[in-house]
């Protein structure tokens, strides 16, 4: 692996440096140290050299600039970033930070930002607008200029309703009042194409015109129709198949029960717990029922020996397997 030489730098150097850093080109500096710019950069950042981009974003405001930027930035503005040697931009933002603004003058009005008179219109958003007062706060200031002339004619907005447009046509000869209620369906046709737009109203006409007519003669209201509802579900347990479990769920487990009547153990199990059946739990097999089991296991069949012992056909099985026993393959 080959070794990395550190190149320090020299008094000489760094002497050198300091004479030309500012006004010779990265070029030129770069044949002059035999150095790479980012070494040369880096050096003249850490011995306080700075230019370029650097020399506003780097350099720390001293107090005697700060207090000369609050003594002369409410009247000269950012004049005085020629004055300090710094840029415009890095003016205004220390101005913002130290809370200094510019002073308007012969204006009577708090608001300390260039403001446009009363009057005066504008676009804001989509819709043109116009001040009305000098407050500082856009919401009081700045009107649309159809909802003023919509006033004009038609007196001021009620209480509880609003000016709103059917469509996105920019003139205000549209604008009506709605109820906050139908804002919603306004915001919904205006994303509609005209024919759906259209279709929509006329139904809503219809609607209103019929509710009309309900409220006036109440006899005469239409019923709406109500769907014929089912008596039973199409998967409900008939009679004979509860009796059927009532008869056999002694002798049969929820799978025999399950194939016997064409349904799922899970909804046999089901059943039961509805109907309220629960099977007795057994005893444990006695000694005589184990010699009759050992005797009898491997020459009955199962549903006999079910007979005989009135068990099921897994508790069978269990115990003959507990007991080593195995029916002959044939």
């Amino acid at each position: 692996m080959k070794k990395r030489i550190i190149k320090r730098w020299t008094p000489a150097e760094l002497e050198k440096l300091h004479s030309t850093y500012l006004s010779t080109s990265w070029k030129e500096l770069t044949s002059v140290f035999g150095r790479s710019i980012a070494s040369i950069n880096q050096k003249a950042l850490s011995v306080g050299l700075l230019r370029g981009s650097n020399s506003d974003r780097s350099r720390f405001w001293s107090l005697e600039e700060e207090q000369y930027l609050r003594d002369h930035y409410p009247t000269q503005g950012t004049a005085v970033a020629s004055i300090i040697g710094r840029a415009a931009t890095a003016v205004l933002k220390k101005a913002q930070d130290l809370g200094v603004s510019r002073k308007i003058a012969n204006s009577n009005c708090s608001f300390k930002r260039h403001t446009s008179p009363i009057g005066s219109e504008r676009i804001i958003g989509r819709h043109l607008m116009r001040r009305v007062a000098l407050t500082g706060i856009r919401k009081q200031d700045w009107r649309r200029v159809d909802v003023i002339e919509w006033e004009a004619i038609n007196g001021p907005v009620p209480d509880g309703m609003f000016l709103a447009k059917p469509t996105r046509q920019r003139d205000g000869t549209d604008l009506r009042l709605v109820t906050i209620e139908e804002l919603p369906m306004l915001a919904a046709l205006n994303c509609m194409s005209p024919e759906m737009r259209n279709l929509v109203q006329i139904k809503a006409r219809l609607n209103y015109a019929l509710t009309r007519i309900e409220k006036q003669n109440p006899d005469q209201a239409i019923q709406p129709r109500i769907p014929k509802k089912y008596t039973t579900r199409p998967n409900s347990w008939r009679t004979h198949e509860n009796d059927y479990l009532r008869e056999n769920y002694l002798n049969l487990d929820n799978t025999d029960l399950a194939k016997s009547l064409g349904r799922t153990p899970r909804g046999v199990e089901h059943q039961l717990l509805i109907l309220g059946i629960k099977r007795p739990r057994r005893n444990s097999w006695s000694k005589e029922e184990d010699k009759k089991l050992l005797t009898l296991y491997v020459t009955t069949s199962i549903s006999e020996l079910m007979r005989i012992f009135g068990r099921t056909k897994p508790a069978i099985y269990q115990r003959a397997k507990r007991l080593g026993l195995e029916k002959a393959k044939t």
